[in-house]
Formats: structure tokens, sequence, C-alpha cells
């Protein structure tokens, strides 16, 4: 794994979140609309003919998001597992700053630190990481 594809992780981590949300959602509508009585995977066509066609589409749509979905539920599997092999203070830290969201300044209060070493924490642990997974 790259150190990037971390840091993306981390600084996306509430955009994936509310995605994995979204996407269920979407696939949960689909499902609906599946097991409804008589039903299929296919809204009720204007013209007949086309009823495969709309299942088709509908079945196509159904797999990217399920694509999204695993792409998304990974990049948050991610973050907890790096969090989760984090010592208490270096979690914290990485918790406050990417979780939370909270500001430099507000981090250097908590902490007692500069922003230069807390970034330099940061990073190392990101490298470690990424270096040993």
């Amino acid at each position: 794994m790259e150190e990037r594809e971390l840091k993306i992780a981390l600084e996306n981590y509430h955009f994936f979140l509310y995605s994995v949300e979204r996407v269920q959602m979407e696939i949960e509508e689909l499902d609906t609309k599946r097991f409804k009585v008589g039903g299929s995977i296919a809204k009720k066509p204007e013209n007949p003919r086309n009823r495969e066609e709309v299942i088709i589409e509908n079945l196509e749509k159904l797999e990217k998001l399920q694509k999204s979905l695993d792409r998304y539920q990974h990049q948050i599997d991610l973050v907890s597992d790096f969090v989760g092999n984090l010592g208490a203070v270096d979690r914290n830290l990485i918790k406050d700053k990417y979780i939370k969201c909270c500001t430099s300044a507000e981090l250097e209060e908590k902490y007692k630190m500069d922003r230069k070493t807390i970034w330099r924490n940061v990073d190392i642990n990101i490298r470690e990481y990424a270096q040993n997974h």
C-alpha cells in the first residue's frame, strides 16, 4: 500500500462515510423494487417491450453501486485498521485531526506540541503503516 492512498482515505474519511450510506440507500431502493409482489428489479416500463432493457439497466446499476460500496468501505476499513494499530497518544492525535477535524491550533494546545512536530508524527505513523501493510 502507498502512503498516498492512506492519506487520501484519512483526508476524505467523512466523504467515504457519507458515500457508503448513500450507496446503501440506493441499493436498498433497487432491492425494494425487486421484491415487490410480482415485480422484478425493473421499474414498471411505459412500453412493455422495453421490460428486458429496463431490467438489464437496473442490474448494471446495482452492480456499479455494489462496486462503489466496496471501494468506499475499503477506504473506511483502511482508516479503521490504521487507527487501531496506533498507540494511545498517536491514535488520539489522528482521530482529533482527521475524524474530529480539529484545527492545528487546537491540536497544538491539546498535545502541547508545535505544528511541525504534530505533522512529523502523523507522517511517520502513516509511513510506517504503509511500509508494514
